[in-house]
């Protein structure tokens, strides 16, 4: 459901209709943050009080932590396959105690023995860590790939002398240099590189997209 939602309209707006009861067409740019804020929180274990605190930052100021459990509550009432992917993504903390990449990176969980004191609060930091870990490391491994990549394809389609420069990385974004004559192919080259990346990184289940920008200038 998700997944064609999102081929078709703005996640957010989808989110915010679905526990709304409205159409994704009548949704406000306020009430888009409800549907952003719960999606995130969902999966990154933010609690109502948490979920309360951004809908009222965002503008959403009738936001009550009753009325945000009523939000959640509908939510995977309406997608119950989100609240089953949360319930294993837990499980998989406590056994077999790691979770993994599509590409097969992993992430280890130490937990202490289940008397101390503190286990409840660390396997509860553990599980907002992982669900954080399936989406985050996912697009990590999309980026490393693309960079690998695009460095031997720019190897191979420029000269020497006029090869494009990977300067770095600012999360998922990567800031390449090239000369004016040739920098419209360079940016044609690396966004079909990370697209065919991203795909291969979630085994093609959901679209990729990637938005590429020209400048002549670093403000912008």
């Amino acid at each position: 459901e998700l997944v064609s939602k999102f081929l078709l309209t703005d996640i957010h707006r989808r989110n915010a209709a679905l526990v709304l009861g409205r159409e994704v067409k009548d949704i406000s740019e306020t009430e888009r943050e409800l549907g952003k804020t719960l999606g995130y929180a969902l999966l990154y274990g933010a609690g109502p009080p948490r979920m309360m605190e951004q809908l009222v930052k965002g503008g959403f100021y009738d936001a009550t932590i009753p009325k945000c459990n009523a939000y959640r509550d509908q939510f995977l009432k309406e997608l119950p396959k989100v609240e089953a992917f949360i319930e294993e993504v837990h499980q998989r903390v406590l056994r077999p105690g790691y979770l993994e990449t599509f590409l097969g990176r992993k992430r280890f969980f130490a937990l202490p023995p289940r008397y101390a004191r503190d286990y409840r609060r660390i396997y509860e930091g553990c599980c907002r860590e992982a669900i954080n870990f399936m989406f985050q490391a996912t697009n990590a491994d999309a980026t490393k790939l693309s960079l690998v990549r695009m460095e031997s394809a720019f190897a191979a389609q420029f000269a020497d002398d006029d090869m494009p420069m990977i300067l770095l990385n600012v999360h998922d974004e990567t800031v390449t240099e090239a000369a004016d004559e040739i920098v419209e192919a360079a940016a044609v080259s690396g966004e079909a590189i990370m697209i065919e990346a991203g795909s291969e990184s979630v085994r093609h289940l959901v679209p990729i997209e990637v938005s590429k920008n020209i400048s002549a200038i670093w403000s912008k």
